[in-house]
């Protein structure tokens, strides 16, 4: 498995998309019926698309750990800083000016768009966004920087816990997933940090960090994955193929009618195992991966970082600017 995968670049253009779409749809009461009770779903599914944007990182960054050429620390950091944190104050900026330029005090009948750009950009609420590692409100200016947040703290420790899950075996890694899990669980009941924005708490990241380290065990076991996936018959990829689909749209309205406790983590992990197989199945089937390397989705990989920053602040905008006008 190459450090460079197209498909991986496309399956997060696709995500991003999913992102994109889902915004729009929460923010347009006529659509929910449509899409949230049918399988057209998986196309606003913006949670999954973020969970599976985690995996798919834990898997990249995790690959050259595994492939026996390790980056430094400080070079891993640096490159990580270069890919995160400037895009994210550019756009933050942009976000900024925008919601200088263009919020209005009117209400959106009480339509999702109300949460946001509620507060006049200051000193205080500047800088506290130049500080990516904190507990940022991100209903401020650009809500979509939650992930953000996650995947530059996470940074910050993924090359130790690298040396960790390259020295326990699978079962051990997945206990350490849970434990991390329960944690951040703990913290929904006993609260111990309150999270200023969407999921921006200190415990939200171990929760994460869990998904990071189940792509990272697809780059661990990759071998042996590519050999089973190998062995099995059409029948069964094309099965592993609906199911995972199926679960990754349907997990958090499964769980979420179930009365257990933390529904929305067992949910996640739901989410995240069946993003996981999507990736696999990308990786190692040859039809699959034909599909998402041709030239419209593979342009979707390219631009997928730039939609994912900057769509709300352009949704927002617009909502302000025309929302009397039609």
């Amino acid at each position: 498995m190459k450090n460079r995968i197209p498909q991986l670049d496309s399956i997060r253009g696709l995500a991003s998309l999913s992102v994109f779409l889902h915004h729009i749809y929460l923010a347009t009461p006529i659509l929910p019926i449509i899409f949230w009770q049918s399988p057209l779903r998986i196309f606003i599914n913006g949670r999954g698309a973020v969970l599976l944007f985690f995996v798919l990182s834990g898997l990249v960054l995790s690959l050259p750990f595994f492939n026996g050429k390790p980056i430094p620390y400080f070079t891993f950091l640096i490159k990580r800083v270069f890919r995160i944190y400037i895009p994210y104050v550019i756009s933050i900026f942009v976000a900024i000016a925008a919601c200088s330029f263009f919020s209005t005090d009117i209400k959106f009948d009480n339509s999702w768009p109300d949460g946001f750009w509620k507060v006049n950009p200051n000193i205080n609420s500047i800088l506290e966004h130049m500080n990516l590692v904190g507990n940022i409100h991100t209903e401020y200016f650009n809500t979509v920087i939650w992930s953000l947040i996650h995947e530059m703290r996470i940074s910050l420790v993924f090359p130790f816990i690298l040396i960790v899950v390259s020295r326990l075996n699978l079962l051990s890694n997945l206990m350490l997933c849970i434990s991390l899990s329960l944690i951040a669980g703990l913290n929904d009941i006993i609260g111990f940090q309150h999270q200023n924005g969407f999921n921006t708490s200190y415990f939200d990241s171990l929760h994460y960090l869990s998904v990071f380290v189940i792509g990272a065990l697809l780059s661990k076991h990759k071998k042996d994955i590519t050999i089973v996936y190998k062995k099995i018959s059409t029948k069964t990829k094309w099965t592993l193929l609906g199911g995972s689909l199926f679960m990754y749209t349907y997990s958090a309205a499964i769980y979420s009618f179930l009365d257990i406790p933390f529904n929305d983590k067992v949910a996640d992990y739901g989410i995240t195992l069946a993003a996981a197989a999507i990736i696999v199945v990308s990786i190692n089937s040859v039809k699959l991966a034909n599909l998402l390397t041709n030239k419209p989705i593979m342009f979707l990989g390219k631009i997928s970082f730039s939609l994912y920053l900057y769509h709300m602040t352009v949704l927002l905008s617009s909502y302000n600017i025309l929302y009397d006008a039609v």
